[in-house]
């Protein structure tokens, strides 16, 4: 069990991707499901540019006792960008500028993280973007942080009615958990049942994990 599973300290979460693969938009939906009186101003996370998200930027979710951390997309794809995942891992500070100042920052012990949700757009899961996976999960397997699960959870999002899950689940090895997700265009409204049941296999591995 990880030390920050202690009672009245929240599961933190580092949600990771590529670029505009719908980091930002699956914390939102995550806010929604845990808080469904949630009113759409009050789930915007990250600060954005054309870019994506700019700020490294932590989203309570009390009634759930989670923290999730909202990331700016990394290709994960160069040894600079594994050094900086096995960094936010150990702990940085919220704010942190994650385009222009990721490894300048000391180690925030108070933000050490739990688990891991690896996010990828459905229409971009494909041999290069598992092999990117395999990549991402051997760093995280490689950081020392006690008690992170070395399989990190991985979210398809605008996942659409034409797709199989079958089709993406038979790519993947070692049991990695898998979600799909259509990502809700207003929540401001109720989320659709496919969306609702997405979430739920998502909570069920928070279970799983052993956090709650």
């Amino acid at each position: 069990m990880s030390l920050t599973t202690l009672p009245n300290l929240p599961l933190k979460i580092l949600v990771v991707g590529d670029p505009h693969s719908g980091k930002s938009s699956f914390i939102n939906t995550l806010l929604k499901f845990f808080n469904p009186n949630i009113m759409v101003e009050t789930c915007d996370v990250g600060r954005k540019a054309e870019v994506g998200t700019l700020l490294y930027e932590s989203v309570p979710v009390s009634s759930a006792n989670l923290l999730l951390f909202d990331s700016a997309g990394k290709p994960f794809e160069n040894p600079d960008d594994l050094n900086t995942l096995k960094l936010i891992l150990q702990g940085i500070k919220t704010g942190t500028n994650l385009v222009e100042n990721y490894l300048t920052n000391k180690i925030d012990l108070d933000n050490r993280i739990d688990a891991v949700i690896f996010v990828c757009r459905a229409c971009e899961w494909n041999s290069v973007s598992l092999q990117k996976f395999v990549k991402f999960q051997n760093a995280v397997k490689e950081t020392d942080v006690k008690g992170l699960p070395f399989n990190p959870m991985i979210v398809l999002t605008h996942f659409t009615e034409s797709m199989s899950e079958k089709q993406f689940v038979d790519k993947v090895t070692n049991a990695v958990p898998f979600a799909f997700l259509d990502n809700p265009k207003d929540l401001s409204k109720d989320l659709k049942p496919q969306v609702m049941e997405a979430c739920k296999r998502i909570s069920r591995q928070f279970k799983a994990w052993g956090f709650f």
